[in-house]
């Protein structure tokens, strides 16, 4: 786990330094930089894993960051035309990501400095570093199916996936520790399903949820019902229960992230 983030000369950042606990909200007014925070993040996961020695900063996590001159801090660019993003982990371990932002029209950031040995938590599996966008999709009818390995399936950045993380994991994969629903503890609970179930029913309303994925195809389906009530299609579901799964999926899904990884 990530437990202090270091930005340096990004966006309005000229420096910033954050303590970081399990749970972290970031809360102020418009303006303030909660969103570049995140950005900060999405760069230094795709600085990990780059291979071409540069970071895009538009595409990747559906990123539109413009060019170097609209990323760089105009206070730190008088200094050094560069962009620093540092992160500790909490086995004490350090990352530390150096960017280069001399050409302002570049619409990508060679990269300067990364360690050698990233953490698992900027560097490990997809489905290690979830992150949803806040304009996720709403209620759909139909879904997509992801083109990554069964075992490194992600809900996507929208919420896009669920429908297939859930067919393909949803009954196979067990939810196990501080993760499993106080209620839901016993053998035949402790699936995915019905932990996303359990916590959907607190967080939304009661609900249980099936999943269709048709056989040669990338077109995927989730149907929703009430306890002991008829199936219906998502948009007649709500969109609070919509909107609640991705979050709910990608927490009890992510795996445990330790140690170090060697750097692309």
């Amino acid at each position: 786990m990530i437990t202090s983030l270091e930005i340096t000369g990004f966006k309005r950042f000229s420096s910033c330094k954050l303590d970081l606990a399990p749970l972290t909200v970031l809360t102020r007014l418009n303006g303030a930089g909660k969103t570049t925070v995140i950005q900060a993040l999405l760069l230094a996961r795709e600085a990990s894993l780059s291979e071409s020695g540069s970071v895009p900063l538009n595409g990747p996590f559906g990123l539109e960051l413009g060019s170097a001159q609209d990323v760089l801090n105009l206070h730190t660019a008088l200094e050094a035309s560069e962009l620093a993003i540092s992160a500790v982990m909490d086995d004490g371990s350090a990352a530390h990501f150096l960017l280069d932002a001399r050409e302002e029209r570049l619409l990508h950031l060679p990269i300067k400095e990364r360690p050698a040995r990233c953490p698992r938590a900027l560097g490990g599996p997809h489905r290690a570093f979830p992150y949803l966008s806040a304009e996720r999709l709403g209620p759909r009818d139909v879904l997509g199916a992801s083109a990554r390995p069964t075992d490194d399936l992600g809900v996507g950045i929208r919420g896009e996936y669920c429908a297939h993380v859930l067919a393909v994991h949803g009954l196979a994969h067990k939810v196990v520790g501080a993760r499993l629903h106080p209620d839901r503890r016993s053998e035949a609970d402790i699936f995915l399903k019905y932990q996303v179930e359990a916590r959907l029913s607190d967080i939304a309303r009661p609900a249980e949820i099936d999943t269709v994925w048709f056989p040669n195809t990338a077109v995927t389906a989730l149907r929703f019902r009430s306890p002991g009530g008829d199936w219906v299609r998502a948009p007649n579901m709500g969109f609070g229960v919509s909107y609640s799964l991705p979050i709910v999926l990608a927490g009890l899904f992510a795996p445990e992230q330790h140690g170090l990884l060697p750097a692309r």
